[in-house]
C-alpha cells in the first residue's frame, strides 16, 4: 500500500512504475545476469477518487481474495529465484518467458523441480510452462503495488496488507492515524515514513519523530460538529451536566449530595433553560423548535434515572472504576462501588449499569457495537 496527499503525486509515481523501475529493473537483470521481471498492469491495484465504484469494489476484492502459488517445500526451494524476483503468477511468469528460460532452463534446475530434462529448448520450454501452470493458479492475480489517496482512510479492513509507504506527511494527524493502520490489522504490519526535505511540516514532523510517535493522539485536531444537533445533545450533554454539578453545585467538592432535592433540580433546569437559550441565539426559530424537544427529553431522563439511584450518593470519581492490578502493572476498568455514585463511564452504562447517567471519559469515546441479525 502506498499513500499519497494528492492526485498528482500519485500520477507521478504511476510513471515511476511503468518507466524508471522498469528501467532500472533491466539494468539489474543484466548485472547480476538473471531474468527480467516486466512490468504488467494487473499487479496494481489503485485506490483514488478517479476511480468508479465497481472498481474500488473489484480492488478490494483482489487485494483480500488473492490466491498465492501452491506450493510445497521442494518446489518452493527449487523456484527461489522466482520468488525472490516477485514472480507469483502464471502472467507474471510468462511476461518474464524470454530471460526466465536463460535462468531455469538447464539440468539442475529441472532436478531441483523433479522434471526430466532432454536438452531441446523446445520440449523444455513445455515442460516448464506444464510445470508452472501447475504451481500458479490462473485467477485472481496478485497485486504487488496498491497505491491510494486519503480515501483509504475508512472503510479498508483488508488483514493481509502489511506493508505501506506513506508519501510526505499527511495534512492532518487524525487522517495520519487513520491512513497508517489500514496495515497490520490482525498480524504485525511496518510503515515507512518518506518525508520531504522542501516542505517545513514535513521536515519539523521528522525532527520530532520520535515525541510525535510517542503521543499522536494528543496532537489529534478538534473535529467540527453542527452545533446543537440532537445526536450530540444526547451524548454530550448529560456529562457536561454532571460536570457542572461538580464544579458549580457541589463547588469542586466530592462528597454525597441529594439529587431529588428541589434545589438540585432547580439546578439542572436553570442550566438546561442557558443551553436552550444560547441555541437560539445560534439558531433561527424554526431550527429551535426541533431543539428544544431534544433538550427537555434529556432532561425528562436525566431525572428519571436519578429517581431510580436511591440512597445518598455521589459523582464517581477514578478510584471508583478504576483499580491497580499488580499482575499487569496497570490499571484496569472495574466498578466495585456502584451503589455509591449517581454516574458511571459510558463503557459500564452501555452494559451492565444501565440505570446510571452515562460520562463520557474521552472526547474519543465509542459507543458500544450493535449486533445485527438478518432473518430473510
Amino acid at each position: 500500500m502506498v499513500y499519497f496527499n494528492a492526485l498528482k503525486e500519485l500520477g507521478k509515481f504511476r510513471t515511476f512504475l511503468t518507466d524508471d523501475i522498469v528501467a532500472y529493473r533491466k539494468f539489474l537483470a543484466n548485472h547480476f545476469n538473471t531474468f527480467v521481471k516486466r512490468f504488467n498492469h494487473d499487479e496494481l491495484c489503485e485506490l483514488s477518487s478517479v476511480m468508479t465504484a465497481e472498481e474500488i469494489t473489484t480492488g478490494l476484492d483482489r487485494l483480500e481474495k488473492t490466491t498465492l502459488p501452491s506450493l510445497n517445500e521442494q518446489n518452493q526451494t527449487a523456484l527461489a529465484p522466482l520468488l525472490a524476483g516477485g514472480i507469483r503468477s502464471l502472467k507474471e511468469a510468462e511476461s518474464a518467458l524470454h530471460s526466465l528460460f536463460s535462468v531455469m532452463l538447464n539440468e539442475e534446475s529441472f532436478i531441483k523441480l523433479g522434471l526430466p530434462y532432454r536438452g531441446e529448448a523446445s520440449a523444455d520450454k513445455k515442460t516448464f510452462m506444464d510445470f508452472l501452470r501447475d504451481v500458479f493458479p490462473k485467477e485472481n492475480q496478485p497485486v504487488h503495488v496498491a497505491p491510494a489517496t486519503n480515501m483509504i482512510s475508512v472503510g479498508v479492513d483488508v488483514p493481509r496488507l502489511n506493508t505501506m509507504i506513506i508519501n510526505g506527511q499527511p495534512k492532518t494527524s487524525a487522517e495520519y492515524i487513520q491512513a497508517s493502520s489500514r496495515v497490520g490489522r490482525e498480524k504485525p504490519g511496518v510503515v515507512f515514513s518518506f518525508l520531504s526535505p522542501t516542505k517545513n511540516r514535513d521536515r519539523s514532523h521528522y525532527e520530532r519523530f520520535k515525541s510525535f510517535h510517542q503521543a499522536y493522539y494528543y496532537h489529534v485536531e478538534s473535529t467540527s460538529v453542527t452545533p446543537f444537533s440532537g445526536p450530540a445533545l444526547e451524548k454530550v450533554l448529560p456529562t457536561v451536566l454532571i460536570a457542572l454539578t461538580r464544579g458549580i453545585f457541589l463547588q469542586g467538592r466530592p462528597g454525597v449530595f441529594d439529587a431529588r432535592s428541589p434545589s438540585y433540580r432547580t439546578f439542572i433546569s436553570d442550566l438546561l433553560d442557558q443551553v436552550t437559550a444560547r441555541a437560539k441565539k445560534i439558531h433561527p426559530e424554526s431550527a429551535t423548535k426541533e431543539i428544544y424537544p431534544v433538550i427537555r427529553k434529556i432532561e425528562e431522563d436525566y431525572f428519571d434515572k436519578i429517581e431510580l439511584l436511591e440512597g445518598g450518593r455521589t459523582l464517581a470519581d477514578n478510584h471508583h472504576y478504576l483499580k491497580y492490578d499488580p499482575l499487569t502493572g496497570r490499571m484496569q476498568p472495574t466498578f466495585e462501588f456502584h451503589r455509591k455514585v449517581f454516574n458511571a463511564p459510558a463503557q459500564f452504562t452501555q452494559s451492565s449499569l444501565e440505570e446510571h447517567l452515562s460520562t463520557l471519559q474521552t472526547l474519543r469515546n465509542v459507543e458500544s457495537s450493535s449486533l445485527i441479525i438478518i432473518k430473510n
